[in-house]
Order: C-alpha cells, then structure tokens, then sequence
C-alpha cells in the first residue's frame, strides 16, 4: 500500500470513527460499505462494519461479518473478541466461550482483564461457579483495582453460599468505588441470604441514595422490610419500586402479600390483580389472590383462583394445599382431604399439608387417622407446637390422656405462652384426676390472657373436686362475670353447692341453669344435667315427688342418671 493509499485508508477510518463517536451509525455503515467495496480484503473494515452492525441491532449480520474478519486474518482478536461479546448478549454462552478463549490465546500476556471477565460471567451464566471464580481471579491479577471483577466474583460465591468471601468481595469493589451502587446491592443480597437484614436494609438504602431511581434495590429493600414485619415500610418500598416500573409484576405481588399480613385484604387483592393483568401465568398472584378472597369468605372466587393456578401448573402441591383449606372453612372435607392428598402425592415432605389433613380427619372425628397425620407433620418439622397441641387433642379424644399430656408438654416447651395448651393439659390432667396439676394449668391458662367461661368452670369444678369449695365458687363465679346468663356456669355453681351439702341454694342457682332466660341449650353440658341436679338436690332434702319430677325431665331429655 502506498502513502496515497494509507493517506486515503486513514481518511475513511477517521470519517468512520467521527460518525461512530457521534453514534451516526448510519453513515459510519454506508462509509464502511464504501470503503470494502475498495479494500475488500481488509479485515479491520469488516470487523467495524460487525461492531456498526451490531449497534444497529443487526445481529445476524454482525456474525457474519466478524467471521468475514476471521476467515480474512485468524489471528484477528478483536474479531474474536467482538464476536464473543455478541454471543454473549445473545445468551449463546458455549459459542462466546469459545472466542474468548481464542482471544486469551492470540494475546497470551497482553490479554486485557475484561476478556477474563466475559468468561467469568458467561461461565457463571452456564452455572458454572467454580470456573467462573477462576477467570475472575486471572482478571484481578491482571488488574488489581478492577471493580467488575470483584462485584462478579461476589456473586458466583454468593450462589456457592461462600457468603463470608461473596462480602469480601463486594466490601472491596465498594472500596475501590464508594459510589458503586450495584456492589452495595450486591452485598444486601447477601446479608438478606444471611437474614442480616438490617445489615441487608443498610446496603439497599445506599445503593438507592446513588441510584433513587433503582426498582431493584426498592423491591429488595421492601423484602427486607417485610422479613422483619415492618409491613408498612415495606408497602413504601414496593410503592417506589412501582413508580419507577409501572411494570413490575413482583412489587405488584409482593406489595399485595404485605397489604395481606396487614389485612388489607382488599388493597392485596388489587395488587394481585394488576399483577395477574400483567402477566396472566403468573401462578403464584392466583393462589395469592385466592387466599385472600378466602380471608374475606369469597371462597366461590378463592376456589376459582387456586383452580387457576392448577390449570398454569398442575405439579404445584402448594396449588392444592391452598385449594383444600378452602374446602375445609366450607367444611367439604371430601374434596379437601382430595386436595391435601393431591399436594402430598406432589410432594411427600410436604408438613402443613399433613397437618390441615390432620385438622380435617379430627373434624370427621377420625382421630386415629388424625394422629397418623399429626404425627408424619411432626417427622417433618418437630418444632410446631400446634401440631402437637392437636395431636394431642385427637389423643384426648380417645381417652389416651397420658399421650395427650405428653403432647401438650411438648407443644408448651416449643411455645411457653401457649394458652390452649396449658389449658388442654388441664384437662387431661383432669381426667386423670389429678386436680393439682389441673388447677395449675388452668391458672397459667388464665395468666396468659385466655380467661374464658369454660376455663373458669373447668377450674371451679377441679377445686369442687378437691373439696375446696370456696376457691370452687369464686371461680365459679367469675364466669358470670363474663356471661350471667351462662346455664353451664350457672349449673356449675349449682353443682359446687350441692357437693358442699348446701342443696337449697343449689336448687335455686340450678333453676336458673334451666330458665327460659338461660343462654345455651340446657341438653348440651358436659357435667351433669342440672335437671338431674335438681333431682338429686330434691332428693337429699326428702322431696321424693319434685326429685321424680326433674328425674324425668333428664330422662326426656335423654340423660340417665348415674347409678347410686
């Protein structure tokens, strides 16, 4: 090439290069175009003309002329390198691969850090971690203060769990650029994986004050909120997230689950639905959705939403779950013990699908098969106090008070103000006719808030029991204090009376029991008829025919009494 020549090849580069600059892609393509019509054989015009094609979103094209550039010049590394980086946008990770690593062997030692770089981040893209950490460290060791390269290797250890190195990284990239949003993002990911939140909320909160316009670090900043059930804090976050995507299906989502724990279950639904309006497959806004129609008693719609999600998806045990709670509240066991089965044929593991179909078993009165349930939720996860309160409920019910009790100790070692299960041991304990440790449950039942009209009988009666009248009568009636017009407080008192031999007043609290005024059916007590009381109360005063009387008023009311 002659001196006219090179003049008249660095004019064109020059007009090419001034285009590009001021990205007139356009015309820097038609001089190119110009120029190969002159010097087709020149691999660093085809190799522009591939980077010019590519701004213009012409892929295919870009390909081929790279490849142009390689068939022209092997050893030409920046079509290798430009060609790799398309490969790369384009997800084709095993192709881009291939030409870095042609680059690295055309370049050898003055290979730059960026290349180690792409094949860092295509490895980790393939979910190769490992490799992808070993082309990150040959980046660093070419270049110490190479920010990318830390930020990236953060991540392929973040998703290894070498959580204590993936912040060692990111601390470093933040050091060597304070104003490194996405490493401050990077490294609350991290404290989030490490339920660190505070941590977590610290990191997103800088990453924002550099980027306020950043939906990312609002949404995870608002999922840290909402781990910590600063719920309202969260709403915000995802409310920022949204204003700057009015897109974003998940902030929709997650803004809703929110709303939901707040029991704003209309304004969750409103949410799920702009997330479903978004995107229509999005399963997870259905069965959201459905739970909250379901919060609301909607369950025609809760049913039709978690039917959708099993139509999107119908290997989704969580689908199912949802669905048959919906049956239980409607009390259509069938098709709930359907749905809980369907969920634990997907997924054997699943514990709070053995646990509702335990609930529901216990509701058939199948308690033996409630058990089973209960005690396969509890192999799955030994540390939720309401499965062994309930299990030992079913044991209860079939009189193996000894395994009940055992079950609400462990229920009240996992949960200490557990009030319904000090209660439901009481009772066991009152079965046993241990009456000291029943009225020491029954106080701690009290301690703890859950004072109700049948705790305060239920103690009474155990102190009635232990020949403690006095104590048996002020609890007694304390349940009056609750409700006075209470027939089963009513005929607990009468009962106190007459096994401390004071009948006449036990007659006049137990007609009361049996009044017209008397809240609850007098046919329904679990202690004694009052009818039969009165009857026995009649009889220890030598009244034979009111005795008889109320004796075969019991009687019509299907009540035998007990032989004397």
């Amino acid at each position: 090439m002659g001196n006219k020549d090179e003049q008249e090849f660095q004019d064109i580069f020059n007009k090419i290069g001034k285009y590009f600059n001021n990205e007139d892609y356009d015309k820097a393509l038609e001089e190119v175009k110009n120029a190969l019509k002159i010097y087709p054989g020149y691999y660093g015009l085809w190799t522009s003309k591939g980077v010019l094609e590519a701004n213009l979103e012409n892929y295919p094209q870009a390909i081929k002329d790279f490849s142009t550039a390689i068939e022209i010049d092997y050893s030409c590394s920046d079509a290798y390198f430009h060609r790799g980086f398309l490969f790369f946008e384009l997800k084709n990770y095993d192709d881009a691969i291939s030409d870095f690593n042609k680059v690295v062997e055309l370049e050898q030692e003055s290979t730059e850090p960026i290349t180690y770089d792409l094949l860092g981040q295509a490895y980790y893209n393939l979910t190769n971690y490992d490799i992808a950490i070993k082309k990150y460290n040959k980046a660093i060791e070419l270049n110490d203060k190479y920010v990318f390269a830390f930020n990236n290797r953060g991540l392929a250890h973040k998703e290894l769990k070498n959580y204590g190195k993936a912040i060692e990284d990111f601390s470093k990239a933040i050091e060597l650029d304070n104003n490194d949003a996405p490493a401050y993002y990077n490294r609350g990911l991290v404290y989030c994986d490490l339920k660190n939140y505070e941590c977590a909320i610290e990191d997103y909160s800088k990453a924002i004050e550099l980027d306020n316009n950043d939906a990312l670090a609002y949404y995870s900043r608002g999922n840290a909120y909402y781990e910590l059930k600063d719920y309202n804090k969260a709403i915000e976050d995802y409310a920022k997230a949204i204003e700057s995507d009015d897109k974003y299906v998940f902030a929709f989502n997650n803004r809703g689950i929110a709303h939901k724990e707040l029991k704003n279950y209309d304004k969750a639904i409103e949410d799920y639905s702009k997330a479903i309006e978004l995107d229509n497959n999005f399963k997870e806004a259905y069965g959201n959705r459905g739970n909250a129609y379901c919060e609301l008693k909607d369950y025609d719609k809760a049913i039709e939403d978690h039917s959708k999600a099993i139509e999107l998806d119908n290997n989704d045990a969580k689908a199912y779950y949802n669905r048959g709670n919906v049956y239980a509240d409607l009390q259509n066991y069938d098709k709930a013990i359907e749905d809980y089965s369907k969920a634990i044929e997907l997924d054997n593991n699943y514990a709070h699908a053995y646990y509702n179909r335990g609930n529901v078993y216990a509701d058939l009165q199948n308690y033996n098969k409630a058990i089973e349930d209960f005690s396969k939720a509890i192999e799955l996860d030994n540390n939720d106090a309401n499965t062994y309160g309930n299990r030992g409920l079913a044991y209860h019910n079939l009189k193996n008070y000894e395994c009940a009790i055992e079950d609400y100790s462990k229920a009240i070692e996992l949960d200490n103000n557990d009030a319904l299960a000090y209660y439901s041991r009481g009772n066991a304990y009152y079965k046993l006719k241990d009456y000291n440790k029943a009225i020491s449950d029954y106080d701690k039942a009290i301690e703890l808030g859950n004072a109700s009209c049948n705790l305060y009988c239920n103690l009474a009666n155990a102190y009635c029991q232990s020949k403690d009248y006095g104590k048996a009568l002020k609890y007694a009636y304390k349940t009056l204090e609750i409700n006075n017009k209470c027939s089963e407080s009513l005929t607990t008192i009468g009962l106190i009376y007459f096994n401390s031999e004071n009948y006449n007043k036990a007659i006049e609290v137990l007609k009361q029991a049996i009044s017209p005024n008397a809240c609850n059916p007098t046919d329904s007590y679990l202690i004694d008829c009052p009818y039969i009381l009165l009857s026995k109360s009649y009889k220890a005063l030598n009244q034979p025919v009111k005795a008889e009387e109320y004796l075969q008023k019991a009687k019509e009311l299907g009540y035998e009494p007990e032989e004397e």
